[in-house]
């Protein structure tokens, strides 16, 4: 009778162990999964970085039109600065779209909502981000116009 007990309350832990390691197995393949996630979304956030600051760069140089190409390639040359300036000042890809959302978000809306004060310092940061993309094109495009360009 001993014996039969002991077999039972040790099927019992074996069944609470094989429990707990199947919950553990599932927590790391959730885990993993949102590892992917956040891998994909920092790739995105970039490509996403990398176009709105071409974009500013395209702009400008509609206005300038004599060496177009060259901010062009500045441009796009600059991505892993503007992707380094990107993680000085948001801490990851959901920081970074979350300014998006409350640069495009009217103030008045956020001020409806109590997100008035995160609304103005995110959508500065967030201004500031593409300034410093943009100077750092033009400020590279002056100089390699001043240096090699004399005319």
């Amino acid at each position: 009778m001993r014996k039969k007990r002991k077999t039972i309350f040790e099927r019992l832990r074996r069944r609470k162990i094989e429990r707990q390691k199947e919950k553990l197995r599932a927590a790391i393949r959730e885990e993993k999964k949102a590892d992917r996630y956040l891998f994909f979304a920092s790739w995105l956030e970039s490509f996403v970085c990398l176009g709105l600051s071409t974009l500013c760069v395209l702009f400008f140089s509609l206005l300038w039109q004599e060496y177009s190409f060259l901010l062009l390639l500045l441009s796009v040359a600059n991505f892993p600065l503007y992707w380094g300036l990107m993680f000085a000042f948001f801490r990851d890809g959901g920081e970074f779209l979350e300014a998006l959302r409350f640069f495009f978000t009217p103030d008045i809306i956020s001020a409806f909502r109590g997100e008035y004060w995160s609304d103005l310092w995110e959508s500065f940061k967030l201004l500031v981000f593409f300034l410093l993309c943009l100077s750092l094109v033009l400020g590279e495009y002056h100089l390699i116009l001043s240096l090699f360009y004399k005319g």
